[in-house]
């Protein structure tokens, strides 16, 4: 008998995350999320994925600055962190 596998849960905080870091690293247009094929592409991955995926680009856009606040507070406890001072010099 072939065992059908279940569907992985979704964390809605790692399905936005990914998703802006592909959008950003593949200069994706927010309104990907309004595309019914890129919809059923996904649920096709993942039932459960409409639960927590964007509906429209304003959100994802809501998302994208989302997680850019996020990174800038980690690099700046990163940096802050530091065990020397740290200097940035431009030769522009």
């Amino acid at each position: 008998m072939e065992e059908i596998p279940t569907e992985k849960p979704l964390d809605g905080a790692t399905l936005e995350s990914l998703f802006v870091r592909w959008v950003a690293s593949n200069n994706q247009a927010l309104s990907l999320v309004e595309c019914p094929e890129f919809r059923a592409f996904l649920t096709y991955l993942n039932s459960n994925v409409n639960v927590y995926l964007a509906n429209s680009y304003t959100t994802t856009g809501l998302w994208v600055l989302n997680q850019f606040k996020i990174e800038k507070e980690r690099i700046r406890l990163r940096l802050y962190s530091s065990r020397s001072k740290i200097y940035v010099s431009l030769d522009i």
